[in-house]
């Protein structure tokens, strides 16, 4: 962005949030546990530049989100998962293979991995009523039975 942009947005953003300091309300953020400081790209809308929770300096914008906020973000993602795992083996996508051709899983997956191994992903599983050890058992043995 070129120094006259950066500048204007400056300029905009003391204009329409002058009615607290950005010091304060980062202070008041990081006091309130339910408030997360989302990163924003450089290119957001201005509809988040704009918004009076927006921080410049930082960079971020801050959200209140609610314990059921939160459950409700994590029971989306833990469903897209076991849709995900169920998609790729139905299509026989679980695994691929490199320009190598060595077979691999399939990097659409494997990103997940870290996710499925979490605390989290067992505690939003649990309170859905999956049986979390046994999905993780069938993935494993899904990805083992591809490589045989």
């Amino acid at each position: 962005m070129f120094q006259g942009a950066t500048s204007l947005k400056k300029s905009l953003y003391e204009y329409t949030h002058s009615f607290e300091s950005e010091n304060v309300k980062l202070s008041q953020y990081h006091q309130d546990k339910e408030i997360i400081l989302h990163d924003c790209k450089e290119d957001m809308g201005w509809d988040i530049f704009f918004d009076r929770d927006y921080l410049l300096a930082e960079n971020k914008l801050a959200v209140k989100w609610t314990d059921r906020d939160i459950m409700d973000v994590y029971s989306k993602a833990f469903k897209s998962t076991i849709n995900l795992f169920e998609k790729l083996v139905v299509n026989n996508k679980l695994t691929l293979r490199d320009t190598s051709g060595w077979v691999i899983v399939n990097p659409t997956f494997e990103r997940q991995f870290e996710w499925i191994e979490s605390e989290v992903f067992e505690i939003v599983g649990t309170h859905l009523g999956y049986n979390v050890d046994a999905i993780r058992k069938q993935m494993v043995t899904a990805c083992k039975m591809t490589f045989n």
